[in-house]
């Protein structure tokens, strides 16, 4: 509307080349808009470690070494300068060995940690964990995250001479070890919530060997994979399928909920029972349990897990531990404050 006007007024245009997208890119990644979404992110991190009871340094330089390691993971997107992405691995890495020293401090009772190198502080996390029966924590997951930890940190102290290390394979590695240490902090303190009372006390656990079948235990009631489950539904966008799902699992909770009022005797045996997770109260019967998982084995076609304890939490850690050991489970645990 306006372009005649400027002739008419003979005044000269000119024109200059709009910058390619991978400009745009660039100053992206240079600006704050990353590095704040990562913030928040960690500062949420922060308070969740706050709230076990982690002192506040100690959250604080996990969130500063996350941090750190973003910075230079970005800076070395940019300029694919090989000591950015060096500089992350490092400081991810710091993250990875604060929460490890928590560990050892929790679970443990060898002060030599603090002298230990990064990679003999994750073997002995992972000895800890196979050693003492007190903990139940995932040892196949533990291992595969201390590990590969361990690999990509060591290969950047000590990279083989033999294979080039280009940018493009440091920025991978940069990547994974985000990843990787996000997920080992996210465990870690996983691992430390199972373990604590509502007092913040941390408490010894051991499983039911023996089960009293005079004593009403609480029961918790999970199905395995029941998000991937509902999934296919989203990626196929049919809303019919979503629905016939659903109400498949409906009906599995529904047949399992008569069952248990029908072997109880009691109406009231069943405390909640939503989506699939039902959770009910009755002296504990093998057979029975059994039956509830064939239930939901046949309606469904996938396996789910139970955890029962004389408390309610005690059937919370124990269905968490349940899962924890692959599903398809039972287990009960007791549990008393540490001495």
């Amino acid at each position: 509307m306006f372009y005649s006007e400027l002739l008419n007024e003979k005044i000269v245009i000119n024109y200059k080349k709009f910058p390619s997208i991978s400009k745009f890119d660039e100053f992206g990644k240079l600006n704050l808009t990353k590095i704040t979404r990562y913030r928040k992110t960690f500062d949420e991190l922060k308070e969740d470690l706050l709230l076990l009871g982690i002192l506040n340094h100690n959250a604080e330089h996990i969130k500063d070494s996350l941090m750190m390691g973003v910075n230079s993971q970005l800076s070395g997107e940019v300029y694919k300068d090989k000591n950015d992405f060096r500089n992350t691995i490092f400081s991810y890495s710091a993250a990875v060995e604060e929460m490890s020293n928590i560990l050892l401090q929790t679970f443990g009772n060898n002060e030599s940690y603090l002298e230990m190198t990064l990679g003999h502080k994750l073997t002995e996390i992972r000895n800890l964990a196979q050693v003492n029966p007190n903990y139940f924590i995932d040892l196949e997951v533990l291992e595969d995250l201390t590990k590969l930890i361990k690999s990509v940190r060591n290969d950047i102290i000590h990279p083989n001479p033999k294979r080039k290390s280009d940018s493009e394979v440091l920025e991978a590695q940069s990547n994974i070890s985000h990843q990787i240490a996000v997920a080992f902090i996210r465990f870690a303190a996983n691992a430390i919530n199972s373990f604590k009372d509502n007092e913040g006390n941390l408490l010894n656990i051991s499983e039911i060997e023996v089960v009293n079948k005079e004593v009403e235990y609480f029961f918790g009631f999970d199905g395995d994979n029941t998000g991937d489950f509902l999934d296919d539904s989203f990626k196929v966008n049919d809303e019919q399928i979503l629905v016939d799902k659903s109400n498949i699992i409906k009906k599995a909770i529904s047949k399992i909920k008569s069952e248990i009022k029908k072997n109880t005797g009691n109406n009231k045996s069943i405390l909640f029972a939503e989506g699939d997770n039902v959770l009910f109260k009755m002296k504990y019967d093998h057979h029975i349990s059994l039956k509830i998982q064939n239930i939901y084995q046949n309606e469904t076609g996938m396996s789910s897990s139970i955890g029962f304890g004389e408390s309610l939490q005690e059937s919370a850690i124990a269905l968490k531990l349940s899962k924890a050991n692959g599903g398809n489970t039972i287990m009960g645990i007791k549990k008393e404050k540490a001495s």
